[in-house]
């Protein structure tokens, strides 16, 4: 890491993905990361976050190791079978909005209608297909 390399900032981010009960804390955070909190600290004096730790929240919640040492770009690295690899962001936006987009069949309408209806209630619709 340089040194203009935000530790602080990296490690509150690691905290906001790993730590869940309350508020972030080196003993917390250590215990996320299955370490020592003096790992915390010596971690500080060399203004660098070791692999080992930006790989275990890219395993717990898919956050980007980028997103957690700069504070830029994607926070989710979104994982996939797919052959290409990761699937970004931005493409599964363009998935979402071409779905939403496609017309239902008379099947999935009616469906997504008797889904919504109040319990007990009956829709009766009829047409000429």
């Amino acid at each position: 890491m340089t040194n203009d390399f935000d530790f602080s900032g990296a490690l509150s981010r690691l905290g906001e993905v790993l730590v869940f009960d309350g508020k972030v804390t080196q003993v917390k955070l250590a215990e996320a990361l299955g370490i020592k909190q003096s790992s915390i600290s010596d971690a500080k004096r060399r203004n660098s976050i070791p692999s080992d730790w930006l790989l275990k929240a890219l395993e717990v919640s898919g956050v980007d190791p980028h997103w957690i040492r700069t504070g830029t770009g994607p926070k989710y690295r979104v994982l996939s079978d797919e052959p290409c690899g990761a699937l970004t962001y931005t493409e599964i936006e363009k998935r979402i909005t071409r779905e939403q987009q496609r017309e239902l069949t008379v099947s999935e309408l009616m469906e997504e209608l008797a889904c919504r209806l109040p319990e007990g209630a009956s829709l009766s619709i009829n047409y000429g297909g």
